[in-house]
């Protein structure tokens, strides 16, 4: 029996090994930290181009696009390293006491600071993401992952849900989940791809542009 090369499961499985060789990529180029902004947008470029079957070569298409948008993806690092250390004390901070009894000032609080985690996370991957796909300044990256976040709620909430799904990998089992990280990554870019793809759909019927490169949302 013939196994079709094209049919979905084997590009979905090509794409996942794809996908390891962009993470292994992503991880090497993460140990300096402040080139953490480049790698991420360099994985999301790379994995981007693999969802639209567009790349010619991982590691030529990774290095490629964390050459371009060093500059800008590290400069969103910045800003997101500094948002991200308030977020993480605002963690401790609610959820470092026991509630022994009902404290509705508290529980507030704790909820305040769980809807941030979800809007951060939401916003990094939609940022670096972004910035793979688009030519944009910082000021439209951030604006623009604001506006993905309000207008695709069901894609936010299935980049949450993978986002976290890996973060718990990772936690508990590291090695032994890192296949299911992949998948799991893999997943989330399709979902991106789909928002992406959305975007420059309604924006070439507003304005009969086709070109991706153009900034939105200005």
């Amino acid at each position: 029996m013939r196994v079709n090369p094209d049919n979905s499961f084997m590009r979905f499985m090509t794409g996942v090994f794809d996908t390891v060789v962009a993470y292994m990529l992503f991880l090497l180029c993460c140990v300096p930290v402040f080139t953490i902004g480049a790698a991420a947008t360099a994985l999301h470029s790379t994995l981007l181009a693999i969802a639209n079957d567009t790349c010619s070569g991982v590691l030529r298409k990774f290095f490629g696009a964390f050459k371009d948008d060093f500059k800008l993806s590290t400069i969103l690092w910045g800003i997101f390293a500094l948002v991200g250390a308030i977020v993480v004390a605002d963690v401790v901070i609610c959820f470092g006491f026991e509630m022994k009894e009902v404290n509705h000032v508290l529980f507030f609080m704790r909820g305040i600071t769980v809807f941030c985690v979800c809007l951060y996370t939401a916003m990094l991957v939609y940022t670096f993401a972004g910035v793979a796909k688009f030519e944009v300044t910082w000021k439209q990256a951030l604006r623009n992952a604001i506006v993905f976040v309000m207008k695709f709620p069901l894609a936010t909430l299935g980049i949450l849900v993978t986002s976290g799904a890996i973060l718990v990998c990772v936690w508990m089992t590291f090695i032994w989940g890192l296949p299911v990280i992949f998948v799991l990554q893999y997943l989330q870019t399709l979902i991106l791809n789909s928002v992406f793809n959305k975007t420059l759909g309604i924006k070439k019927e507003k304005k009969q542009k086709s070109k991706e490169e153009s900034a939105f949302y200005e």
